[in-house]
């Protein structure tokens, strides 16, 4: 019996069938629109692998471009804004700290008479109502601030950059990468972006600074042993977190190549069904889908091991910390002073 390329090759339509030929005539169809698909799918794959390096070209160039000490001169007209928002991150930090000097003294309070309890409770919940409004102040007046500061900042760099646009050759309009779209994104975003490089950084250093430092001095006053150990044994949850984080990201580049691989077989797999199952090649279509997919499997059992062991090191060890902390310092700290 004769194929339908042989057929339509050789012009014997008599051959044909009225059945056989809408059979063929769909079959063609169908045939064509596949390949219409795969070359449109093509072309845009393409386009969107071009956009993509265009893009990456260009945030590497704004990256190397980039300068903090440039972006702080533009918002340098708005320096006393980030001062009083730095101000207002330190005494935020350092009110985190003050929580655990009054909350350990109540915990001390508990051990006296009803009376002296009672009269130690109303100072401590008075010293915890200041705290309250002096975070919320603080707060206040650093997200103002900086939120004043960060606009001026956007608002400034806007306009620069619009500026800048209207001074370029025609020629420059007619790049890919310089069209309608991508220059009002341009405008809307990444001006915006830039506003987190100066005040809010800096704020989020003072809050951190500021945290950390009077936390330091407070625990090196009231119990040095005791924070000593603790700072030593600390690099054990950075090691097991970095660990865990490390497996998570290690083979993300792989697995998206593997996933590309089968999405492709997939694709081209539906849209020449009717041929695959006239050739009845299903299987082989299934197990090379099957063999994209055996590679992340692996890697996916493997890094949920890795990283199970990884969060669960991380979770023990505190308790680890605990238990060392006390045999550590009994005897030679005051309850309160542990807690604090």
């Amino acid at each position: 019996m004769c194929t339908y390329e042989e057929i339509d090759l050789n012009g014997n339509d008599e051959v044909l069938t009225p059945v056989m030929k809408r059979k063929l005539s769909r079959d063609v169809k169908g045939s064509v629109k596949g390949r219409l698909k795969r070359m449109v799918s093509n072309v845009s794959e393409a386009d969107s692998k071009i956009s993509e390096e265009l893009t990456k070209t260009e945030e590497d160039s704004l990256l190397e471009s980039f300068s903090i000490s440039r972006t702080m001169q533009l918002n340098s007209p708005e320096y006393h804004w980030i001062v009083i928002g730095c101000i207002a991150a330190a005494i935020n930090g350092a009110s985190q700290p003050a929580f655990a000097i009054i909350f350990s003294r109540i915990l001390e309070a508990f051990s006296f008479p009803d009376d002296e309890l009672k009269r130690r409770s109303r100072i401590y919940c008075g010293m915890f109502a200041l705290i309250g409004v002096v975070l919320f102040v603080a707060n206040l007046i650093q997200g103002a601030a900086f939120g004043k500061s960060g606009e001026e900042l956007t608002k400034r760099a806007r306009s620069m950059s619009f500026k800048a646009m209207l001074r370029q050759d025609i020629t420059w309009f007619d790049d890919q990468r310089n069209g309608t779209g991508a220059l009002t994104s341009r405008l809307a975003t990444q001006a915006a972006n830039i506003q987190g490089a100066t005040g809010v950084r800096l704020g989020t250093v003072f809050q951190s600074v500021f945290n950390m430092g009077a936390a330091l001095i407070i625990s090196f006053i009231y119990g040095w042993q005791l924070t000593l150990l603790v700072l030593a044994l600390l690099p054990l949850i950075v090691v097991a977190g970095a660990i865990q984080w490390k497996v998570v990201q290690g083979n993300s580049v792989a697995n998206k190549v593997a996933y590309e691989g089968a999405g492709k077989v997939s694709s081209e797999a539906i849209d020449n069904v009717r041929t695959i199952a006239s050739l009845a090649r299903e299987d082989t279509f299934f197990d090379k889908y099957s063999d994209y997919l055996e590679e992340p499997h692996k890697s996916s059992l493997a890094k949920g091991l890795i990283g199970g062991c990884a969060f669960g090191f991380s979770q023990c060890v505190i308790f680890f910390i605990y238990a060392a902390t006390f045999l550590v310092v009994r005897d030679k700290m005051e309850f309160e002073d542990i807690f604090l």
